[in-house]
């Protein structure tokens, strides 16, 4: 079943996803699931889903919503559409291998919710990564963030919500653009190693055609009293259960 360099994770109980060198995830992913959970009855889409990370986690809490799961890269797609029918979800989540810019399939004014862990740095800025596929997911080699939010405002309903991470410099431009676009950022929190650390990430989420109004969430700390603090232990519960809250992991590179 398993290709060369391919491996099984564990997302907590009779869930798993597959993975490969080129497609997998990192914290980020974990805690934008937690942040954006869709509730019952909501349909959802993904953009740029991946390995399917972020579909399988919301899964692990019942199947009471749908979700379109999409990804450009045909790898990645192919290991997300291997791993929803691993897991027998295939009612509950479809993966749609295209570019959710231009995608038919996904209609305008039909979601209550959309969710993207986008890629966090401008095309051109920092180190090139050295394989197609990382520049895919940490640049904005195919989507810019300004043109993921105005699709995101097209295909939501009003008053869905569109949820992502991002790293805090891009902060400001994001909640301008995310206006421009008719989508009020509605919550908002930043993610820190610890106390004494500054964010590395920030998880926001905006409300089309929503009044004014911002709910700025106390900061969700990685670490606390010298250990994995208890938010994380809960949020981590039963994903890499033999490993996920090792410090050496904690303090891995992100995207």
């Amino acid at each position: 079943m398993l290709q060369e360099g391919e491996k099984l994770e564990r997302l907590g109980g009779d869930l798993i996803v597959i993975t490969d060198a080129e497609h997998t995830f990192g914290h980020d992913a974990i805690l934008l699931a937690s942040f954006a959970a869709p509730r019952a009855g909501e349909n959802a889409c993904d953009f740029g889903t991946g390995c399917g990370i972020i579909p399988l986690l919301w899964c692990r809490s019942g199947c009471s919503f749908h979700i379109d799961a999409v990804e450009i890269q045909p790898d990645a797609a192919l290991l997300a559409e291997r791993s929803v029918a691993l897991c027998g979800l295939q009612d509950s989540v479809t993966v749609i291998c295209g570019d959710y810019l231009t995608c038919e399939r996904l209609r305008a004014a039909s979601y209550d919710r959309v969710v993207c862990n986008p890629p966090y740095r401008r095309l051109g800025s920092g180190a090139e990564s050295k394989s197609e596929a990382a520049r895919i997911a940490r640049s904005e080699q195919c989507a810019a963030l300004g043109g993921m939010l105005s699709r995101a405002a097209k295909i939501l309903k009003n008053g869905g919500c569109l949820s992502l991470c991002l790293r805090p410099e891009r902060l400001a431009e994001c909640l301008a653009l995310m206006r421009s676009c008719g989508i009020e950022p509605k919550r908002l929190r930043m993610v820190q190693q610890r106390a004494q650390t500054r964010p590395w990430l920030v998880l926001v989420e905006g409300k089309r055609g929503a009044h004014t109004g911002l709910d700025v969430e106390p900061v969700l700390l990685l670490e606390q009293g010298g250990g994995i603090s208890q938010e994380m232990r809960r949020i981590y519960q039963g994903v890499r259960a033999d490993t996920a809250v090792a410090p050496e992991l904690l303090n891995r590179n992100f995207q």
